[in-house]
């Protein structure tokens, strides 16, 4: 009824129960073959109804998987059952009227379906003792109800359950077997009463033997079943309708045998779609006794609530007598069958899906190179329909140079030499172009080891053909640009060896290419940095990173250090061993120095910034800081990195941030500079905003604020006091005093203030100015002046000769001399004016809301001094005002004589000058005038003698040519104007002369040098020389007219009088 099978790792059967030698069946295909190998651990499998593949019938097949000695997968153990058996197997076991059989668990309770007198306590006392004796099988005689049973029983090794089998026995024979069992003789008494019974029963008692073996093998498999497969057994009484149901259909369900055995229990179990289905099935078994061939149905499960499928077979049977009538069957848990089916379904659908989608192509193929199926992928590959293609042979499509190559596989996988087989191939389009493509082919064969037929893949690889071609012109290229690249590059072995350089490289480090393969990276790596550069490594060889990027530095062969940009990736080979290191290595020495050098610079300028005498700040263009020097951190009581990145509203809220912004965004608008000048707190800063270009094209904005609070104050105070010294020149003494305190109190934050005089005794003092301010709080009355004596501490600068400061004038011990009503004083500030050792005034502000400092002291006394100043020059003015116009009055007199002394000088000097001119002008005209008179004389004897010339020249002229050249020479210079001219040019020469003569005897008279005496002398002829002497001044002016009466001589100093 039942065949056992052995395969091996492949599927393939090597042992078989009716063919011990194996056969040439297959099982590689069949599904609990395929969960097994994938899954051993599974452990034993029951397959849902299948049909044997030599038997051709239904069966169920139990399955367990065997292992190597080193527990890897070493094929299957396959029983197969008949599903018929299984479905008869119960109407077999009760073919007997009283007899029984049954499972028994080893608690000796019953698992299977059994008659209800079986289970009765004496044969199960009887059964324990039994097995006590004899556990794995034996035979023993039972009493049940006054009747006596033979007993077998055997024990499954797999699973430990009793199979059972009782049968009626004589009572003679059963008695003796009962003592037999019970004496001392034990298996040898056994023994003999097997013998014994064999002789008295005959040819029945050994086919009950027979029977009773099948029972037991048929109810260990059926056993089985369950417990592997999901297999259960029932029963009902249709008398009573109970059920009595095995221990599978408990874990199956979900229940206990505490829930109803009956029909309407079970139906209460199946899920309510199945329901009537289910309850007419089985109706119709109880009706018509026809037995059901197989109900899938669903319960659900009471335990969990899951839904499972069960496949149910029932038939019923009825006693001989007619008497009792029992539904038996099995069920069976087919929830796994159902979504396998699903899977499987699912799974068709896919790979039709796969196959009529795929992008690339599929066919079945046959031995003979026929198309059986093809999809559209390939048949887009090919350029062809489909109806074009199936039926016909592969190999006319294929190019001519590849057929051979592919026939010698074909032949290969033919013989059974290959089952799988890959090459790449061309084939021909319809078009006539050539498409390359990959060809992955596999063998499927039916169980006799026959093709049934090829599945093959093809795969366009047309585009990585070009693809690989453009590869290997880019390796060619790329073997180019290592050897010409501007970087070193580098293959680096896993241990450090260099295996492969550029000459890059070697320019890089300075060693030639074969000196440099010969070393390690490790030999040029500076030592401080080689540990860096190590841990990076073993980070990449343990798979850690992919890469890495590091600068270090590198000796040079020629001893220099460089410093060097490495970027390392690792290539892996297949194997997954390291290959080698692919380094690209790029000379940044130029670029550390620059940045060292920028890094330098950058402390430089921010030592520089931080050594300000002000706050300077970077800021980028959305104005927030970059850079704060040390300055602005004090000021702000923040760290640099509290600066940072805040904008002007964070660290100056209000006003002042608002300010800031403005002038900020002014700034980076229009990119001029502009200085500002802000107050920020009690402190006056100068601020001057300026764009900073940057290289990315962005500006940054720069700003140096310098404190200008004192500046402020010596610029306000200098201010005062040429304002001040200015009116002091306009204004009384008294507005003068009292603008001076005003000034005071302005400049130095005061309430009050007032300024006295001190005597010259230095005894008293002269009240005299107090400021409007100090007026209107102040009632007390004062005379004009006070004793020194007298007055308090305010009065002690008097005393010491110094300022003096009471920032908290109440508590002072001293103070007194303040009269009733005077102004209340909280600090106070006096100071003495003192000039050539004494005081000379009192100055005092008072009533500042903060404490006075050393520079409202110095205000007040430069203010003080200047009143002083000022006073003292008012006063020194008006005494030099009353001496002045005493000094005016003689200084006019004396201007008077002194002008008279100065013309008189004047034209004496004038005088003497004329003389020296006259006396020196004097003796030229004398000897050139004599000259003329000699010149004239020889003038006057040369014109006779061009007379008599020119007579005897008359009497010539009718005689020839004798004078002709003579006339000529005459004619040629005007001879005639010429003797014409020449006398008159000799008379006004002298007239000249004359002239000149007699004005220099007039100069002389005129200067009258060395008369300094008293004499007579003409006045008329004064007159005449001093109007000679200025006629060129007047005769463009007058027309002078000289008509004297005839003055007589005169007694007077002649120069004098000339000169006037």
């Amino acid at each position: 009824m039942t065949m056992m099978r052995i395969s091996d790792a492949d599927g393939k059967i090597v042992y078989s129960t009716d063919d011990p030698r194996g056969s040439t069946v297959s099982i590689a295909d069949r599904e609990y073959f395929v969960r097994l190998r994938d899954r051993p651990q599974l452990g034993l499998l029951i397959s849902p109804p299948l049909t044997g593949r030599l038997s051709g019938k239904a069966v169920i097949a139990l399955v367990r998987p065997l292992q190597a000695a080193d527990r890897s997968f070493n094929g299957v153990v396959v029983a197969s059952v008949p599903l018929d058996y299984l479905e008869n197997i119960l109407i077999d076991r009760f073919a007997e009227p009283q007899g029984y059989a049954g499972l028994i668990d080893t608690q000796f309770d019953w698992v299977a379906a059994q008659p209800a007198a079986a289970a009765t306590p004496p044969l199960l006392a009887a059964l324990r003792d039994a097995v006590a004796h004899s556990p794995e099988r034996g035979t023993f005689v039972a009493t049940d109800q006054g009747g006596e049973h033979l007993v077998a029983y055997a024990r499954s090794g797999l699973f430990g359950f009793y199979s059972v089998v009782g049968q009626p026995a004589v009572a003679q024979l059963a008695e003796w077997r009962r003592k037999a069992l019970n004496g001392v003789v034990g298996m040898a008494l056994f023994a003999l009463v097997t013998a014994l019974l064999g002789w008295l029963l005959g040819r029945s008692w050994k086919q009950q033997a027979e029977t009773t073996a099948r029972l037991i093998e048929r109810e260990d498999w059926v056993r089985q079943a369950q417990q592997i497969g999901g297999l259960a057994l029932f029963s009902c009484d249709l008398e009573s309708g109970v059920f009595t149901v095995s221990e599978a259909l408990y874990a199956i369900t979900g229940t206990d045998a505490g829930y109803p055995h009956t029909w309407s229990g079970w139906l209460a179990l199946v899920h309510p779609d199945d329901r009537q289905a289910l309850d007419r099935s089985f109706a119709g078994v109880v009706a018509g006794g026809q037995a059901v061939p197989g109900v899938e149905y669903r319960i659900v499960r009471s335990l969990d609530g899951s839904v499972r499928w069960l496949k149910s077979f029932a038939h019923r049977l009825t006693e001989a007598a007619g008497r009792r009538q029992t539904i038996t069957g099995a069920v069976v848990d087919i929830t796994e069958q159902k979504r396998d089916e699903e899977a499987l379904r699912k799974s068709e659908q896919l790979f039709r899906g796969v196959f009529d989608n795929s992008a690339i192509g599929i066919a079945t193929t046959t031995a003979d190179r026929r198309w059986l199926q093809v999809n559209q992928a390939l048949c887009e590959l090919l350029g062809r329909r489909r109806e074009e293609l199936i039926g016909e042979d592969w190999l006319d499509l294929t190019h001519p140079d590849d057929r051979a190559a592919n026939l010698v596989l074909l032949e290969r996988a033919v013989a059974g030499e290959i089952d799988t087989y890959e090459f790449e191939k061309r084939y021909m389009r319809s078009d006539g172009s050539v498409v390359d493509a990959l060809v992955a082919a596999r063998v499927l064969r039916l169980p006799d080891g026959r093709i049934d037929h090829f599945v093959t893949l093809i795969q366009d690889i047309t585009a990585r053909k070009q693809a690989e071609a453009r590869l290997r012109q880019s390796e060619a290229e790329l073997r180019v640009a290592f050897e010409q690249a501007a970087v070193g590059i580098a293959f680096v072995a896993a241990d450090g060896r260099w295996l492969s350089v550029n000459d890059r490289l070697c320019e890089i480090v300075a060693y030639r290419r074969d000196e440099l393969l010969g070393l390690r990276f490790q030999d040029i790596t500076h030592a401080d940095d080689l540990e860096s550069d190590l841990a990076e490594v073993r980070r990449m060889l343990a798979r850690e990173i992919d890469s890495y990027r590091q600068e270090k530095r590198y000796i040079r062969k020629d001893g220099r250090v460089i410093w060097v940009n490495i970027t390392v990736a690792l290539v892996w080979n297949d194997d997954r061993s390291p290959k080698h290191f692919v380094v690209i290595i790029e000379d940044i020495d130029a670029r550390i120095k620059a940045e060292r050098e920028s890094r330098q610079s950058r402390e430089l300028m921010r030592s520089f910034l931080d050594h300000l005498p002000g706050l300077a700040s970077i800021k980028d263009s959305q104005m927030r800081f970059v850079h704060g020097n040390r300055g602005l951190q004090e000021q702000l009581n923040l760290t640099h990195g509290q600066i940072v990145g805040r904008r002007n509203s964070e660290l100056f809220p209000g006003a002042f941030g608002e300010t800031l912004t403005a002038l900020e965004q002014r700034v980076l608008a229009s990119g001029q500079t502009e200085v500002m000048e802000l107050s920020y707190g009690t402190t006056r800063y100068q601020t001057t905003k300026f764009v900073i270009p940057w290289t990315d094209g962005t500006a940054l904005l720069g700003g140096i604020a310098l404190d200008i609070t004192r500046r402020s104050q010596l610029e306000e105070r200098t201010g005062a006091l040429l304002a001040l010294n200015e009116r002091g020149r306009l204004l009384p003494d008294r507005e003068l005093l009292l603008h001076g305190l005003e000034m005071a109190e302005k400049l130095t934050g005061s309430m009050a203030s007032f300024l006295h005089f001190v005597d010259d005794d230095q005894e008293r003092v002269e009240l005299s100015t107090w400021s409007a301010a100090a007026q209107r709080v102040c009632s007390a009355a004062f005379d004009s002046h006070y004793p020194i004596s007298r007055a308090g501490i305010w009065a002690d600068c008097c005393r010491e000769k110094r300022p003096l400061v009471f920032n908290d004038y109440p508590r002072q011990a001293a103070k007194r001399g303040v009269p009733e009503g005077h102004t209340p004083l909280q600090r106070l500030i006096s100071l003495p004016v003192i000039e050539q050792g004494r005081v000379r005034m009192i100055v005092g502000v008072g009533n500042k809301s903060t404490a006075y400092g050393d520079f409202d002291v110095e205000t007040v006394q430069l203010l003080s001094n200047e009143l002083w100043s000022i006073v003292r020059r008012s006063r020194a003015e008006a005494a030099l005002a009353r001496r002045l116009a005493e000094v005016t009055e003689l200084k006019d007199k004396l201007e008077q004589a002194h002008l008279q002394l100065l013309q008189s000088e004047k034209l004496a000097a004038v005088g003497q000058l004329a003389a020296g001119v006259a006396h020196e002008l004097n003796n030229p005209i004398g000897f050139v005038y004599s000259n003329l008179g000699t010149l004239a004389e020889y003038v006057d004897d040369l014109l006779a003698i061009d007379a008599a010339f020119g007579r005897i020249e008359a009497l010539q002229s009718a005689t020839g040519g004798t004078f002709d050249e003579v006339r000529g020479l005459k004619a040629g210079c005007h001879y005639g104007d010429l003797i014409e001219d020449l006398p008159k040019l000799i008379r006004e020469s002298k007239e000249g002369l004359e002239r000149v003569r007699k004005i220099v005897l007039d100069l002389r008279d005129f200067s009258r040098v060395g008369e300094s005496d008293w004499q007579w002398a003409d006045l008329e002829k004064g007159l005449d020389s001093t109007v000679n002497i200025v006629w060129n001044e007047l005769k463009y002016k007058a027309d002078v007219e000289r008509v004297y009466a005839g003055l007589p001589q005169i007694n007077c100093l002649a120069s004098q009088l000339n000169q006037v």
